[in-house]
């Protein structure tokens, strides 16, 4: 690339802020501006539903540099514009009561919106998605002892709320349609450990119970259940998950199935153009599918490839998935990708009882995914033997007297030395 070459970044979330700053770190001396909705500069959100609810941090401690750092790397921040459009023929971003801007080089890094829920009352004063800095901090405002708070959907937004509204003492009471918490992300035995946490928490949760209304005057009083229920509140938190912010590329050629259509090097099916983060489903070479992940580190890392693919370095995003959520004094992480409707077996370490334990998901002998609850080592330590899919013994797994990180190190190494001798034959 050029130093009188434009790389435009739509999007001034995680994604956008790493891509900016591994092309400037790769070398590339053009231009590079991120356009960006809110006022703020590129911040970190995980801590919106965690310590910056629980009022632990304050909205300083959130930006990733401050405003100088990004004037020194000469990264241009165009915030609080709305990009109305674009050209991909005449390379062209365009923006409300502005100016088109021209670039060589494009990232659409534009995340997701919060699903709304459309039902009666739905419009009323009082009910909350948290997706921005914004939505938390009205939503912080609202987390004092005694108040009445009622959270819709117990995924990892909505279980996250409920714990920090606990942690400041607030009266939570919440809904969810399906069976088990974070249903739709792991199986029975991590929903029904984290819905014990809660009620032991004094959460009031109601599993199996979708939300047909919201009910109030002039602001938000309460919600009436599917089943018929009515639940007094001062506010609601609504999460019941986001959807890739794709109206943007309408009228465009570039293709959109569940978020951008992106390759395994970033790259749209239109030249120049590239994707990552919340709003990416990419190909995975070696999950052999494509995927979508919602979470910090695919972002900050799918933002770094994209960036040194647009200076032709082709480099494969191949990564081991990551996640974490924080509730009371939990830490729960998965490594790897949970498949939807396939045979999945586990085995576990540790114990639901001492609160400390890994989950090893695996298919054939191989594993897919480890999950850590407050028992981090030995799952990061399973990660070479995802990313590699060499057999292992469940058996070895579930003893604790097996050190992963050594069993990982041997198999791998037994593995490429039995591959290169049926290479010589």
């Amino acid at each position: 690339m050029l130093e009188t070459e434009t790389v435009a970044i739509i999007g001034a979330g995680l994604a956008g802020h790493a891509a900016a700053e591994a092309l400037r770190t790769e070398g590339f001396t053009g231009r590079v501006i991120i356009f960006g909705e809110e006022p703020q500069r590129p911040y970190d959100r995980p801590p919106l539903s965690k310590e910056f609810l629980k009022g632990e941090w304050e909205e300083e401690r959130l930006y990733y540099r401050s405003t100088s750092a990004y004037d020194e790397q000469k990264i241009e921040l165009r915030l609080n514009v709305r990009v109305e459009g674009i050209d991909t023929d005449k390379h062209l971003v365009f923006i409300a009561n502005s100016e088109p801007v021209y670039y060589d080089h494009l990232l659409l890094a534009v995340g997701g919106y919060p699903k709304r829920l459309p039902i009666p009352g739905g419009e009323l004063p009082g009910i909350y998605y948290l997706r921005t800095l914004a939505d938390a901090a009205g939503i912080g405002n609202l987390l004092q002892p005694g108040a009445k708070l009622l959270v819709v959907g117990a995924g990892f937004i909505g279980c996250e709320v409920a714990a920090a509204a606990r942690a400041r003492e607030t009266h939570v009471t919440v809904l969810e349609a399906l069976s088990l918490p974070m249903a739709n992300a792991f199986g029975a035995e991590i929903g029904e450990f984290f819905a014990a946490e809660h009620r032991a928490r004094g959460v009031d949760l109601r599993l199996g119970e979708g939300v047909s209304e919201f009910i109030g005057r002039d602001h938000v009083e309460g919600v009436v259940s599917a089943h018929g229920n009515t639940f007094d509140c001062a506010a609601v938190v609504v999460g019941v998950g986001i959807a890739p912010a794709v109206e943007l590329l309408k009228g465009t050629p570039i293709q959109v199935d569940n978020g951008i259509l992106v390759d395994e090097y970033c790259r749209t099916n239109v030249p120049n153009v590239y994707a990552a983060g919340d709003v990416a489903n990419w190909w995975h070479p070696n999950l052999m599918r494509r995927i979508r992940v919602e979470h910090w580190d695919n972002a900050a890392k799918q933002g770094e490839v994209a960036a040194r693919n647009m200076l032709g370095r082709n480099e494969v995003y191949s990564p081991v998935p990551y996640f974490w959520s924080d509730q009371f004094d939990l830490k729960l992480q998965l490594f790897g990708h949970l498949p939807k409707n396939e045979s999945v077996e586990f085995v576990m370490r540790g114990s639901y009882e001492e609160r400390a334990f890994n989950l090893f998901y695996h298919v054939e002998r191989r594993i897919v995914a480890a999950v850590s609850v407050n028992r981090f080592k030995e799952a990061r330590a399973a990660v070479k033997l995802i990313a590699s899919g060499v057999e292992v013994d469940p058996a070895q797994l579930a003893d604790a007297s097996v050190n992963i990180q050594a069993l990982a190190k041997s198999l791998i190494a037994a593995n490429k030395t039995q591959e290169a001798g049926a290479r010589e034959m």
